[in-house]
């Protein structure tokens, strides 16, 4: 049977999952350790190829939408060629800000899981004082 997509919306419906799985190396060496044996080279040879080419092609429709929109006068820090004064660029300010305080914690998901499993636990199985003790120690 084949890995992939059994259509177009079938596609999109897991491109969140896509997303999420191909965001840090942790997660894509557990997707890949995960995936069944005889489905594992699609999952490098497709899977990885497509993230690769859908990441650079967004990278560099971004890159040329940004110099299109400032030209060479562009500072290095994007975000400094905004009118700060601008209601609409005070809320994607805050957009971004809210952006990196949901998606940083992702890594501390993974490591939780990790100290978890090292430690010979489920992470799944852990009764809630002990969820927020593993949480607590690592924070610290």
């Amino acid at each position: 049977a084949d890995a992939g997509p059994r259509s177009a919306w079938s596609f999109f419906q897991e491109l969140g999952t896509f997303a999420y799985a191909y965001s840090c190396q942790q997660v894509v060496f557990e997707a890949y350790l995960s995936t069944k044996k005889s489905h594992k080279e699609w999952f490098l040879s497709r899977s990885m190829t497509l993230a690769v080419v859908v990441g650079g092609v967004m990278l560099t429709l971004m890159a040329v939408l940004g110099y299109g929109a400032f030209g060479q006068d562009s500072d290095s820090d994007i975000l400094y060629n905004f009118n700060v004064s601008d209601t609409v660029v005070q809320v994607a300010f805050l957009v971004v800000c809210a952006h990196l305080a949901f998606y940083i914690p992702n890594d501390f998901v993974i490591m939780r899981l990790f100290a978890v499993h090292i430690a010979g636990l489920n992470v799944l199985k852990l009764n809630t004082p002990t969820f927020v003790a593993v949480t607590l120690v690592l924070f610290a």
